[in-house]
């Protein structure tokens, strides 16, 4: 009889369980009745192993693995592609429309390069890896199939231009033209050629000229179309206007600085063009009717809480509104007087230095160097900066007033960050296509990204939270969000707290994708 020690004395015993001593160790084992027709008795029958009991308490058995369980298991991206193929059902519906042979993958190729990333040969592996290839199933994005794509795709610039002009109903009378230049390394492609580049990048480049429609509420990229690099922004308006199928009698165009000519300003009005363009500080229509003092404008309003003041001046059949900015007049006086300070303290020091090598018979600098070491004057230096915190804005729209000619044109923040994202988000910012069929294809599904993310940031916009979450911040934790096949279903992975707040902020319906993906999944 083995003496059991304390420590099994004391175990607790679950029911339906047995302890037995093997080898000098105490095991826990299953156990069981059965009954014996034969005794007509009850008999314990022993089951498996269920672990040890040693003084440091009960020891689980450890399990075995079976290994075969992991081989159809299947977890895809959810959240990021997810979002942006319910939330873009409408484009969706017009890329079917209008190219029904290829609508799931220019769907899917311009879903993933804003997911991960703008290169092409990557998108195969992308698409494996996400929910696009179990709701939209069987496209072919693989190496031959993109490049028989993109060939057959920029032949149908016809069909793009339906596509675009779709929306030509919901056009508001003011639009905002802008003109990006996109660097080209090919030697073949007809349309790359030296232009001007205002970042003074001297490579063959494209002009991309692009249209966009604006309101109260938002703007949209609507209609774009490329030129050579060598034509100049302004030249390719009035074929732009007619392709776009705008009317010029109901449209004012919004640009920025570059077409602040007289040129520029004589060929739109020759065009029977309205606008609103901003003109230079350095400009004379601007610099010599800048008001000396707050008292000498005529009016002021309110903007997003920054007091704004303004004056207005008549000059031939344009206004000009000149605007003063108070908070950014308060900043760029703070960086002026910063500036300057510095730069008169380092003049003092180096006189003082100069002058203690002169008391030791030595020297660095001659007379006439040594005579410039001067404080600048705040009053002399200032002149030239009389323009602090203004904006000056030329228009041919007398029917426009102030708050409305100042409201539009702070529009095209929302343009400078739609640039912001083709470039540095999307990556769309050089262009490796080797002739003008792939390049109009290549610029056609840039576009398509690019509303997409459009659509987003009007989102954050909406919800206030365009100073904490980008873009990039957007799809970053979106893409974190994903989706595992346990045997024939599909389910969301756990998500964290922080994500489910983020989820719902945005009315990302997760359970109703799921249930899209299993009911596809059924019929596959």
């Amino acid at each position: 009889m083995i003496e059991k020690p304390d420590y099994i004395i004391n175990f607790q015993r679950p029911k339906n369980t047995e302890i037995k001593y093997i080898n000098g160790h105490w095991y826990l084992y299953e156990r069981s009745s059965r009954y014996d027709p034969k005794t007509k008795k009850m008999h314990k029958v022993s089951g498996q192993l269920l672990g040890s009991i040693t003084e440091k308490g009960f020891k689980p058995k450890k399990q075995k693995v079976d290994h075969k369980i992991f081989e159809n298991v299947e977890v895809v991206e959810l959240g990021a592609t997810g979002y942006l193929w319910m939330k873009n059902q409408e484009l969706a519906n017009q890329l079917r429309s209008h190219f029904p042979d290829y609508w799931r993958e220019l769907f899917i190729i311009s879903a993933l390069r804003i997911v991960n990333g703008s290169r092409f040969k990557r998108l195969e592996e992308a698409y494996e890896t996400s929910c696009l290839s179990k709701l939209l199933p069987d496209a072919d994005i693989g190496k031959n199939a993109l490049t028989s794509m993109l060939h057959s795709l920029g032949k149908r610039r016809g069909e793009m231009q339906k596509f675009m002009l779709e929306k030509s109903d919901r056009l508001s009378s003011y639009m905002i033209f802008d003109g990006h230049r996109i660097i080209s390394d090919s030697g073949t492609l007809e349309n790359a050629a030296m232009g001007y580049d205002s970042r003074r990048r001297f490579k063959n480049q494209v002009n991309l000229i692009y249209a966009f429609s604006v309101n109260s509420e938002r703007c949209f990229p609507y209609y774009y179309k490329q030129f050579s690099g060598d034509v100049p922004d302004i030249s390719a308006f009035s074929s732009m206007i007619e392709e776009a199928g705008i009317k010029k009698e109901s449209l004012t165009v919004l640009a920025d600085k570059g077409f602040g000519s007289d040129d520029n300003f004589t060929l739109l009005e020759e065009c029977n063009l309205k606008y609103i363009i901003p003109i230079k500080r350095t400009n004379g229509d601007s610099k010599f009717n800048i008001p000396p003092s707050f008292a000498d404008y005529d009016d002021c309003f309110s903007y997003h809480n920054r007091s704004i003041l303004h004056k207005a001046i008549l000059k031939d059949e344009s206004v000009i509104h000149i605007f003063l900015d108070t908070s950014l007049f308060a900043n760029e006086m703070n960086d002026f007087t910063q500036r300057l300070e510095k730069k008169n303290n380092t003049t003092v020091l180096q006189k003082q230095r100069e002058e203690e090598r002169r008391k030791k018979g030595k020297t660095r600098m001659s007379e006439e160097e040594f005579s410039a070491l001067q404080p600048v004057n705040f009053k002399d230096a200032f002149v030239e900066r009389i323009g602090v915190g203004t904006i000056t804005l030329k228009t041919n729209d007398k029917n426009l007033n102030a708050v409305q000619v100042y409201s539009l044109y702070k529009k095209r923040q929302a343009i400078e960050e739609f640039f912001k994202v083709y470039d540095d988000s999307l990556d769309f910012n050089s262009s490796y296509m080797r002739d003008n069929y792939t390049e109009e294809a290549w610029l056609f599904l840039n576009h398509i990204s690019s509303i997409m993310a459009f659509n987003i940031l009007d989102e954050i916009y909406l919800r206030d939270k365009s100073k904490v979450i980008s873009l990039n911040d957007f799809i970053s934790t979106l893409s974190k969000v994903f989706a595992d096949k346990a045997g024939n279903d599909w389910y969301c992975a756990k998500i964290t707290k922080k994500k489910v707040d983020f989820i719902k902020l945005f009315n990302l319906d997760l359970s109703a994708l799921i249930s899209e993906m299993n009911a596809l999944n059924v019929l596959t």
